[in-house]
């Protein structure tokens, strides 16, 4: 991550959780032609890694996709699966990863949405200002 950028230290990190897995992965990527500030790549990278995890754990998905975007002020992160999904009022109250990823994001001054329900796959968008 700190020598090749977020970009690479994401694809690597998806081949190395996924490369055995029976979840067929999808990274998208756009806007990257320059690093957008160390505290927010490395946020955004251990979220992501949390999420990941999850997908594995608790989500019973066979399809990831993870998209990251630099706009001009701004990265979005969304990651989306499609399994069982969860009750997102319950969870994050009490959901210690779910809390260390809005800890993480309130950080980095970023914006957390969760869309979930039971059957409908869970989405996760994330927006950060750059640094």
């Amino acid at each position: 991550l700190e020598q090749f950028g977020l970009i690479p230290a994401i694809d690597g990190m998806l081949s190395l959780y996924f490369e055995n897995s029976p979840i067929q992965v999808s990274f998208e990527h756009s806007g990257f032609d320059a690093r957008i500030g160390t505290d927010v790549e490395l946020v955004l990278f251990r979220v992501l890694q949390e999420l990941v995890s999850n997908v594995i754990k608790h989500s019973g998905a066979n399809l990831l996709t993870v998209q990251i975007i630099r706009l001009n002020t701004h990265v979005m992160l969304n990651v989306s699966d499609n399994g069982i999904g969860f009750d997102v009022e319950n969870n994050q109250k009490s959901g210690i990863g779910l809390l260390n990823i809005a800890s993480r994001i309130d950080a980095i001054k970023g914006i957390l949405r969760f869309e979930s329900g039971a059957g409908n796959g869970t989405t996760v968008t994330i927006r950060a200002p750059i640094s």
